[in-house]
């Protein structure tokens, strides 16, 4: 069993969820340099640069809160039951509005603006989020590099 799951991925809202951390080229090249030296044999090189890699991201994990990311002790995690239909329309309008954002080309930050909209319209207050985290235990404290200037150059 995984030691992580996501809240959405729990519901059915996403069919699958991955944690990953940006790596950019230069991280990898350094660590490269720092273990070509010890090893020799590329394909040992590889593995232990992958290994590496993957306990870094551990670390991170371990040491930043991933929005939404939950600990499977099923003790503590609090089992909320949606709909399979209210499931799937959430699924469908989900998909729907990224295709219409696609369409569109909105960038990050029009997404957001949209977001905004959406629960102004609906009337959802600051403090209907701070509920709703609270009830299903979302700590969303961001991390160092929340918002990486490389993804924000590539979306505007």
């Amino acid at each position: 069993m995984d030691k992580y799951q996501h809240l959405l991925s729990k519901h059915g809202i996403l069919a699958a969820f991955n944690i990953a951390k940006k790596i950019k080229p230069a991280q990898i090249n350094a660590i490269r340099k720092r273990l070509e030296n010890k090893y020799k044999d590329p394909d040992k090189l590889e593995k232990e640069i992958n290994k590496t890699i993957k306990k870094n991201t551990q670390k991170i994990i371990d040491d930043n809160e991933i929005p939404g990311l939950i600990h499977n002790h099923h003790d503590l995690i609090k089992d909320v039951k949606l709909d399979n239909k209210i499931q799937k329309n959430i699924l469908t309008l989900a998909n729907k509005i990224v295709e219409y954002c696609k369409e569109k080309k909105f960038n990050k930050e029009h997404v957001i603006f949209l977001i905004q909209a959406v629960f102004h319209l609906l009337k959802i207050t600051n403090e209907d989020m701070k509920r709703f985290k609270e009830k299903y235990n979302i700590n969303q404290d961001p991390s160092d590099d929340y918002l990486d200037e490389d993804d924000d150059k590539s979306d505007t």
